[in-house]
């Protein structure tokens, strides 16, 4: 199945990824996937209307010493 055409390095063809939601719209119809995320995210959304899901990122970065 090919969903999209994404130009990389030297413009040879690839395979375009899609997120999450995208592809569910594509395989379940763009109404039902709509209907689910609107229930994912109730539990973060106030009272006028916006949503906020809060998200710790941690990182860690080394390198490593040559003897």
């Amino acid at each position: 199945m090919r969903v999209g055409v994404c130009r990389a390095r030297r413009g040879r063809p690839r395979p375009a990824v899609l997120g999450r939601g995208a592809r569910a719209a594509q395989f379940a119809g763009r109404a039902a996937a709509a209907a689910a995320i609107r229930t994912a995210v109730l539990p973060f959304t106030a009272a006028d209307g916006s949503v906020a899901m809060r998200n710790t990122f941690r990182w860690t970065s080394a390198v490593k010493e040559r003897p």
